[in-house]
């Protein structure tokens, strides 16, 4: 790694490593009739459009009954730069099964898209959710953002460009919807700074160290040496600049054994300071993205928790 730049092929063979092990997994799982969303009476409506791009994608999973449904808008994790709707259908199928209408998009992904494209087309999925709630069904008072990992960052930032003054990040789409709720799992919230992760004694080592490193590489591509400010979403809560709107409750689930925990309670403590309603929940020995494996104990035990946090929203004004 010449000069901290990761080779082609280390690009190469860890995408190739963790993309297909996800959708070897993913696969699996889709496979089996227990987790069909018939045997749920959930209806899926695919690939469905929201900008222009082929990217430009969500599938939406419909609990039974009437509508208007609560919805979540679910961003998908992976780094910025792997995994998709498809491998993450898990998530819409356990929130259509908490009663929930859950939308998942594709988006951009680095580094052939690096930032802002993502966010970008986060806003963009969100847009047309929330200036459209009736073509989707949506209850209009009870329409949420959540995402894992890299979406946990998305969706922060989703909600603080909401919530922010028009202009205060740049040109971002004005006027957006502040969410009701937002849950933001195991998030990377600093991406321009992964290094200080190895600086805490028991630091990632191997393969999440090397990982870890390219991110911001990936991500960020030339604006790593001046990034923007929400590529980190955490440094903005944690300033002293003050929303135009009131941020919306957060839930930030984390495993206690997450490389990613301290990001977690960081942003639990800045929110606390701003005076957000605001829950973090570190369950024992789980590692990053337990809530994935719904087999697990821990994993039900989230879930609940979700459903939980979701169904005691309120718009706010």
């Amino acid at each position: 790694m010449a000069g901290g730049l990761p080779s082609p092929l280390q690009v190469r063979l860890e995408t190739a490593l963790i993309v297909g092990s996800g959708v070897a997994l993913s696969r699996l799982g889709a496979a089996l009739p227990m987790l069909s969303p018939d045997r749920f009476n959930i209806t899926v409506r695919r690939d469905i459009s929201y900008g222009p791009l082929p990217a430009h994608r969500f599938d939406l999973y419909t609990p039974p009954g009437p509508g208007p449904h609560p919805t979540v808008l679910y961003i998908h994790g992976g780094g910025f730069r792997v995994y998709s709707k498809d491998t993450h259908w898990i998530m819409g199928l356990q929130f259509a099964r908490l009663g929930f209408q859950c939308a998942v998009p594709d988006y951009r992904l680095a580094p052939a898209h690096p930032f802002p494209a993502g966010l970008h087309d986060v806003c963009l999925a969100w847009q047309q959710l929330t200036d459209t709630p009736d073509e989707y069904g949506i209850a209009p008072d009870s329409i949420f953002v959540g995402g894992e990992s890299a979406g946990a960052n998305l969706s922060t930032a989703l909600a603080l460009i909401a919530c922010w003054p028009d202009g205060a990040f740049g040109d971002w789409p004005h006027g957006l919807r502040v969410p009701d709720r937002v849950m933001a799992a195991c998030g990377i919230l600093q991406v321009s700074d992964t290094a200080r992760m190895w600086r805490i004694p028991g630091g990632p080592r191997g393969f999440v160290r090397s990982r870890l490193k390219t991110l911001p590489i990936m991500y960020l591509g030339d604006k790593r040496t001046t990034p923007p400010l929400l590529a980190d979403p955490l440094l903005v809560l944690e300033g002293t600049d003050a929303p135009a709107r009131p941020l919306p409750p957060f839930f930030i689930p984390v495993g206690d054994r997450d490389v990613l925990l301290e990001d977690s309670r960081r942003m639990a403590r800045a929110l606390t300071r701003r005076g957000v309603p605001v829950t973090l929940t570190e369950y024992p020995g789980e590692p990053h993205g337990f809530m994935l494996y719904i087999w697990r104990r821990a994993a039900r035990q989230c879930w609940a928790d979700i459903n939980d946090f979701f169904s005691g929203s309120a718009r706010r004004t």
